[in-house]
């Protein structure tokens, strides 16, 4: 006959699994790596990998855009002129910072949500409710007013994502907590709590 021994001290799979600051982290840096590719793919697409294409531009305001955008193609064409060089097609639009494409007049947005540059956001955290992890943007007020449309300013969210790209996210952090739960189930399983200082609580 065959005895099974349970260890009195083993918690309960919630308390196992529970996870410190360090698996948050980690998560939000791995899930990071795939919102910002799929951030830069929602800008040159202009909405459209998020599953809705942004509302185009008044044509009064597109005009604007239009010559500001050839008058700043212009001026870092004669820079590069002026010291013997020549720019053209993405060389001139790297030189910019910016393409002439919705959401993108100085390239600040797009830089700020799809880079790890000043004013992105990639955190972890352990809060009462759970481990929350959020990726995005710092920036100025008209980024809030884009993503929810005031006024006469339609809505063009620049963090649209579809159900397959959702999905992308959670697999990225999946990713990169298995093996901290791994580790701390092992851990569990065997002592009958997670280790000092390791994934557990």
């Amino acid at each position: 006959m065959s005895t099974v021994v349970v260890n009195s001290r083993l918690k309960t799979l919630h308390e196992a699994l529970r996870l410190n600051i360090g698996a948050v982290k980690d998560a939000a840096v791995v899930a990071d790596v795939v919102y910002r590719e799929q951030e830069k793919s929602l800008f040159a697409s202009e909405g459209a990998s998020g599953g809705s294409t942004w509302a185009p531009l008044s044509p009064a305001y597109k005009a604007r855009k239009d010559r500001l955008f050839a008058g700043a193609e212009a001026t870092v064409k004669g820079i590069a002129k002026a010291r013997g060089r020549k720019l053209t097609g993405f060389a001139v639009a790297a030189a910019l910072g910016a393409e002439n494409k919705i959401l993108q007049l100085t390239g600040d947005m797009k830089r700020k949500f799809s880079t790890q540059t000043s004013g992105h956001i990639a955190e972890g955290f352990i809060l009462p409710q759970g481990a929350r992890i959020q990726m995005g943007a710092q920036g100025p007020e008209h980024f809030g007013l884009h993503a929810r449309g005031a006024g006469s300013l339609p809505k063009r969210d620049p963090q649209q994502r579809t159900a397959e790209g959702d999905a992308a996210l959670v697999a990225g952090v999946r990713r990169a907590l298995i093996p901290h739960i791994v580790r701390t189930l092992r851990d569990a399983l065997r002592t009958g709590a997670p280790r000092p200082g390791g994934t557990g609580a």
